[in-house]
């Protein structure tokens, strides 16, 4: 029975893995700080406009898993649940690119309120499967597999990242607007698609615990329960608050780039290319740390790369600066992805298990959705310029690395 297991375990770690990373892999094709920047700025030179884009994606997301988590607990089997959403989820990215034909018969504003608008629906309906996600992903790896799962995953998402962008670049640069993005988006949903055929492999070994259906007024009273219960949970939920203040800043280094530097869309590229080549590099090794020591320190080590590189950006904005910057933007997101969500899993027991998760994707990541959105609207109102944005940024960064360094601890080793 054990071989069975570790059979099972090996099988689920692959396709979860090959799901998940190429999953990763496709959203290069439309990533949301360098491509649809690029894609967005061509037809709105808008700091607004711009801040929507990070704003939808983390929004969408994350705000859906605190309702649909009722919906999610009364399925045992998570995966039937995954597999509707999942779905549609992908469809909207070809819906996308379709959205591109729109440009000429109706012009900038129709064409960009389209894209936009499959873009959150890409999210959205993403985030309606996320809690139940996490939680299949949790019941089908075991905790001690999880973090060099999620290594794995990076890996092949960091191949894909490296090779893709030649791919992109070709697209960009060979044909004209908006029929070179119109085929990258379609590669996009091309490979999404693939992912898929690999999710459908993964097997749920065993049902969830059955959940008593519950009224909306007695789910809400159970998660303010788990707040008033886990003070460690409540302050790593406040320190994800003040870490995504950084995210006003963060998510505007393509368009200074663009505007500072005056770079092309191969640069755009380029910069896509080095925020992915961390992946493989760091997965591995961000996994081990995140095995051994523990998923906090993975963490601590994205907090601090966000503040390395907006420190970078206020003091040194060159040509090769920005190279180093993206370079760290792609250990943060690395850092975040690989231990973000598996941390949240070391919360609680089993059964609270993805009340844990729907409460930190819809408090902690709608925080890093709406903080762009801020930043876009006190630059576009003439408040502020990008330097003190930033500065505001590596302010709140520093304090984010204070308290994961001093104030949150390891769930799986304060128990």
């Amino acid at each position: 029975m054990e071989i069975e297991n570790k059979k099972l375990i090996r099988r689920n770690i692959l396709f979860q893995s090959l799901d998940s990373g190429i999953f990763m892999m496709a959203m290069v094709f439309f990533h949301q700080m360098t491509i649809m920047v690029a894609f967005v700025k061509q037809l709105y030179d808008s700091p607004l406009i711009i801040s929507l884009i990070p704003a939808l994606l983390l929004i969408g997301f994350n705000l859906p898993g605190l309702v649909t988590t009722r919906l999610a607990e009364r399925h045992v089997l998570r995966k039937k649940f995954i597999t509707v959403f999942g779905f549609i989820q992908r469809l909207s990215i070809l819906f996308m690119a379709l959205s591109t034909f729109l440009l000429e018969p109706f012009g900038p504003n129709v064409t960009v309120a389209f894209v936009l608008f499959f873009y959150f629906s890409f999210s959205f309906f993403g985030g309606i499967g996320t809690p139940a996600w996490l939680d299949f992903s949790a019941k089908t790896i075991p905790v001690r597999y999880r973090a060099r799962t999620n290594s794995l995953r990076a890996v092949i998402a960091g191949a894909g990242g490296i090779v893709l962008p030649l791919l992109i670049n070709y697209f960009l640069t060979a044909f004209e607007f908006p029929q070179n993005y119109r085929l990258n988006f379609l590669s996009g949903f091309l490979v999404l698609s693939v992912s898929f055929v690999f999710f459908l492999f993964i097997k749920e070994a065993e049902a969830s615990p059955a959940v008593r259906r519950k009224t909306f007024k007695q789910y809400l009273s159970s998660l303010v329960k788990i707040l008033k219960r886990d003070k460690n949970f409540v302050r790593f939920l406040g320190t994800q608050a003040v870490l995504s203040v950084s995210e006003c800043g963060a998510a505007f280094f393509t368009f200074y780039a663009i505007d500072l530097l005056k770079i092309g869309e191969s640069t755009v590229v380029f910069y896509t290319f080095l925020l992915n080549l961390s992946f493989p590099i760091f997965g591995i090794i961000l996994g081990f740390i995140g095995d051994k020591a523990g998923n906090l320190r993975v963490l601590q080590i994205g907090a601090f790369t966000t503040l390395a590189a907006l420190v970078l950006i206020i003091f040194w904005p060159t040509h090769f600066i920005f190279y180093v910057i993206f370079i760290l933007v792609g250990i943060t997101v690395n850092a975040r992805l690989n231990s973000f969500q598996v941390f949240i899993t070391e919360f609680g027991d089993e059964k609270d298990r993805i009340r844990y998760s729907a409460l930190s994707t819809t408090i902690s990541a709608t925080l890093f959705g709406l903080t762009p959105l801020a930043g876009g609207i006190l630059l576009s109102s003439k408040l502020i310029d990008f330097n003190t944005l930033f500065i505001i940024g590596a302010v709140f960064a520093g304090l984010a690395l204070f308290c994961f360094l001093f104030v949150v601890k390891d769930p799986r080793f304060s128990k």
